[in-house]
């Protein structure tokens, strides 16, 4: 229908008897002319958001809404279907849905159109004014009812809210770490799952992190600050840490990842329960220990293009701790390579202990990528107790634990 119009008056403004005349001379048939001293343009609801509990009944006034001005609709057969061009107050306006002249009735009646009845009905009395009656069931939702003019096809929307409260609301998970300059996804569960009490989201601290209203938090500086969601009356809250660091043992937890899945592997040979975990080993990633007169070995192969360049680091710290025994034949050997692409060593380390260490003793060895072409690193330990050594955890141990490997940005 706009489409002919617009042919008609060539997308230009037009008065009303020249797009009458034009569809006329272009065969158009005007089947009905109707003039009326005011003509419905609105339907007024005393609110248009409701709020309501359950089991509850609540009374909406409406009333129609006449032009002051003379108004006159004209009804065209365009292609076989009946549409209504309506001139009100110099304006012409054009209905797009077909009109069928067969119902059109003088006396105004007004509907509603409710597809949520389970949640709320909805009854209607009186004819250019009246009452909406809403009565909710034991149902909480949200509910958009429509009142229209069945004649002029007027219409407005009564949006109803029947409220179902929270009862518990977590958040997951309690705790994680994020990137400067990243995102991370935080999940609000909220129970039972159809309630209608809004999440709102907040941060401790916009200099460290920021959140959004569905779960996107930002590094923003370093420090920790606390993101909490309230519901109703009930809250919780994740402890976010913001760094240009990033623990891979933490990451890994945090993102239900195993250290397999980050590209890491180990082998070893003194009869070890070796494995790549943290809970078992005191927050490290593997060890290694030998009590008794044996050499022990192992070594940790990580693989970088797994982790590491997707996320975007530009250098790592690896921390390991040693323990040497106190008597003359126990000694502990570790060596570090970082390969390049062609398996060229790009920078190693090494470290060695023949004399007593008699407490872990921590190292960092860090690496800056910068234009360097990292294909993998390689942590290489050997161990050695004294014969002398009786329990497994004496000070008489030697042993070297693979601790950690940071991510730096």
């Amino acid at each position: 229908m706009e489409r002919q119009i617009d042919e008609i008056t060539n997308g230009e403004d037009a008065t009303i008897a020249g797009v009458i005349n034009d569809l006329k001379e272009k065969g158009y048939k005007i089947k009905d002319i109707t003039r009326e001293g005011n003509i419905i343009t609105g339907i007024e609801l005393s609110e248009e958001k409701v709020v309501m509990e359950k089991n509850s009944t609540k009374i909406i006034e409406y009333k129609l809404i006449y032009s002051e001005e003379i108004s006159i609709r004209y009804f065209v057969e365009i292609q076989g279907k009946d549409y209504e061009i309506l001139y009100n107050n110099g304006n012409i306006s054009i209905e797009t849905e077909e009109i069928n002249l067969e119902e059109i009735d003088n006396e105004p009646i007004v509907l509603v159109e409710n597809k949520n009845s389970e949640i709320v009905k909805s009854t209607i009395s009186g004819e250019k004014q009246g009452n909406i009656i809403l009565e909710s069931d034991n149902i909480g939702g949200i509910v958009e009812i429509g009142v229209k003019e069945k004649n002029s096809k007027i219409r407005s929307t009564l949006k109803v809210l029947v409220r179902e409260p929270v009862t518990n609301i977590t958040l997951e998970p309690s705790s994680a770490t994020v990137l400067i300059g990243n995102t991370i996804k935080l999940t609000a569960i909220a129970e039972p799952n159809n309630t209608t009490d809004s999440i709102i989201w907040s941060t401790s601290d916009t200099n460290i992190v920021d959140v959004s209203q569905n779960g996107i938090v930002t590094g923003r500086g370093n420090g920790t600050a606390t993101i909490k969601i309230t519901c109703g009356d009930k809250e919780a809250s994740c402890l976010v840490t913001s760094t240009n660091k990033i623990s891979l043992a933490e990451y890994a937890k945090e993102n239900n990842l195993s250290m397999e899945d980050l590209g890491f592997s180990i082998t070893y040979n003194d009869g070890g329960n070796h494995k790549l975990a943290l809970e078992e080993f005191g927050g490290n990633i593997t060890h290694g220990r030998s009590s008794g007169y044996f050499i022990g070995s192992y070594e940790v192969l990580w693989d970088y293009q797994k982790c590491v360049k997707e996320l975007g680091a530009k250098g790592i710290k690896l921390t390991y701790r040693v323990l040497c025994s106190s008597r003359g034949r126990g000694y502990v050997r570790s060596s570090i390579n970082i390969y390049g692409i062609e398996e060229t060593i790009l920078d190693t380390s090494s470290y060695s202990a023949g004399n007593s260490v008699s407490s872990w003793t921590e190292f960092d060895y860090e690496f800056n990528f910068d234009d360097n072409e990292v294909s993998k690193m390689k942590f290489t330990a050997n161990y050695c107790a004294d014969s002398g050594a009786t329990s497994p955890y004496s000070s008489s141990d030697s042993g070297c634990y693979f601790k950690n490997l940071t991510l730096l940005f």
